[in-house]
């Protein structure tokens, strides 16, 4: 293992880059509230708006999967569909298996330039997340509650919403389907664009400069009581990006739709 693997699995890492993203997601969601009063006034601008906002978020989760992880993606399909990828809207159905798909998915939307205005369908609960729950908020995710009685009502009126959204987008529905075990069409790799590691790397030298000036003046300060403080509050960020991140996991998914499958 090299230098820069054994660099990359330390713990000080990981902090330094949920530190960036969270501090981020936060400024961002002022960004979005700053808005809300666009909305009655120019509802397409608001949304454009919010369409680079989300990009500025998402995109470093992208980066992190391209850049950080040396992640590749593959995409089977029709060449000639292919040329249309990224040009119009488009629903792309998800065979959700593992944490990271939508993180896969973002990544296709990055590559054909839709990643700011692409949509999913969202667990309600979610909406609740500060950063990656209330930017979505903010880009008229479709939340569901898991009861299809209740569901179908909003998820119509929710498609019916994006009718005249300014942006091309994709709309992730994140459901099971059966494994055929091979992919049609021939293997294509969309070319990686720059502007999401251009983007993270960005938002990191603005927040670390401010974090390494507070690092400076904590150690010279000499306080025990501030130091330690202080550690206690990155354990605590630490843990409650981790209970973020666990809300993806596939063992708190459900049944949702299993009963209408079984018919």
């Amino acid at each position: 293992m090299g230098l820069v693997q054994w660099l990359k699995g330390q713990f000080l890492c990981h902090l330094v880059i949920c530190y960036g993203f969270f501090v981020s997601g936060l400024l961002i969601n002022l960004l979005q509230i700053c808005t809300l009063p666009l909305w009655p006034i120019n509802k397409q601008l608001a949304r454009r708006i919010n369409c680079k906002l989300g990009y500025s978020l998402t995109s470093q989760s992208v980066a992190l999967l391209e850049w950080w992880s040396g992640t590749e993606v593959t995409l089977y399909t029709d060449p000639e569909n292919y040329q249309l990828y990224g040009k119009e809207n488009a629903i792309v159905v998800l065979n959700h298996n593992f944490e990271i798909d939508f993180l896969c998915g973002w990544t296709f939307c990055e590559r054909f330039g839709v990643l700011g205005a692409s949509k999913c369908l969202a667990k309600k609960e979610l909406s609740y997340l500060p950063v990656i729950g209330w930017m979505w908020y903010f880009l008229e995710m479709v939340f569901i509650k898991r009861k299809w009685e209740e569901d179908k009502s909003n998820f119509v009126q929710s498609l019916q919403n994006l009718r005249d959204y300014p942006e091309n987008f994709w709309d992730k529905f994140q459901e099971d389907y059966s494994q055929t075990g091979c992919f049609p069409g021939p293997k294509v790799t969309p070319p990686c664009r720059p502007w999401a590691l251009i983007n993270w790397l960005g938002w990191t030298c603005l927040l670390l400069y401010p974090l390494c000036l507070l690092l400076v003046q904590l150690v010279n300060s000499g306080s025990i009581l501030t130091i330690m403080a202080t550690v206690a509050f990155c354990a605590a960020v630490s843990f409650g990006v981790r209970w973020m991140i666990g809300q993806t996991e596939i063992k708190r998914s459900s049944s949702y739709g299993v009963p209408l499958n079984n018919k």
